[in-house]
């Protein structure tokens, strides 16, 4: 399964999930800059060794849908 392999602390880069998973993160989350997101992920994954994670995917899907949504704008008065 795709990103699923952590092994010896490599970490896929963001390139590395197939174009169809990155375009599903990114309409469930349109507000949302994947590509930055996934580089704060890596680092929190970096900075905490002790918690490996297995399956990258999942992580990084549950990552995204912890962002909370947006705020609607205020009407222009």
């Amino acid at each position: 399964e795709e990103g699923r392999n952590l092994t010896n602390g490599t970490i896929h880069s963001f390139d590395a999930f197939s174009e169809a998973t990155r375009k599903a993160w990114a309409a469930a989350h349109p507000a949302v800059d994947c590509a930055r997101e996934w580089a704060k992920a890596t680092a929190w994954l970096l900075a905490n060794p002790h918690r490996p994670k297995k399956r990258l995917a999942a992580f990084f899907t549950n990552w995204l849908n912890r962002i909370p949504a947006p705020l609607p704008k205020a009407p222009a008065w």
